[in-house]
C-alpha cells in the first residue's frame, strides 16, 4: 500500500471537466474518447479510456469508450482509492471534496450541496449540462450533458 495519497489538483480536475463542458455537444461515446487526448487522457487498444497521468490508485474513465451510443455523462475519479476506509483516510477524502467544491464554486458559482452518507454538489450550467462532485470512499466528478440533467431534473434526482 502506498503511504502517500494521491489526488488530482483542484484546478487541473475542474479544467478537465470544463473541456466537458465547452466540448461541441452531442457526441458519441467513441468521438468523446477519441477527444479525450486532448486533455492527456489515454485509450487502450480495446478504446477503454483512462486518465493515468496523476497516479490516483483507480484513473479509469467512466461513459465514454469504443461504442457509438451518445454521451450522457463522463466521470472521473479524483482521489485515490483504499480498500479499508480509516478514519484518517475519510478525512482525507472529506478535505479533497471540500477543496474541489470551493474550487467549483470560484468558476461555475454557488451550487447546490446536498448531504448524507454520500454528498454531492450540483453545478447547473444549463444550456452546457452540468458537473457534480461526489463524496462517497472517494471523490468523483462527474459532467453531464444537457439531455441528462434535464432527465436528472425531471426525476427530481437533480436540484431544479
Amino acid at each position: 500500500m502506498r503511504s502517500i495519497r494521491q489526488s488530482i489538483p483542484v484546478d487541473q480536475a475542474l479544467g478537465m471537466l470544463q473541456f466537458w463542458v465547452d466540448a461541441n455537444w452531442p457526441m458519441t461515446e467513441r468521438e468523446a474518447a477519441e477527444l479525450s487526448s486532448e486533455i492527456g487522457w489515454t485509450q487502450d487498444e480495446d478504446g477503454w479510456v483512462s486518465n493515468d497521468r496523476f497516479g490516483l490508485s483507480f484513473p479509469d474513465v467512466e461513459g465514454i469508450g469504443p461504442a457509438d451510443d451518445p454521451v450522457k455523462r463522463i466521470m472521473l475519479t479524483l482521489t485515490d482509492h483504499e480498500k479499508n476506509i480509516t478514519d484518517d483516510f475519510a478525512r482525507f477524502i472529506a478535505d479533497r471534496f471540500a477543496d474541489y467544491v470551493a474550487g467549483a464554486e470560484k468558476r461555475w458559482g454557488k451550487g447546490a450541496l446536498r448531504r448524507g452518507e454520500v454528498d454531492r454538489a450540483y453545478f447547473d450550467l444549463e444550456p452546457r449540462g452540468g458537473v457534480m462532485i461526489v463524496r462517497s470512499k472517494v471523490v468523483e466528478a462527474l459532467y453531464l450533458t444537457q439531455p441528462e440533467v434535464d432527465l436528472r431534473k425531471a426525476n427530481k434526482e437533480w436540484p431544479a
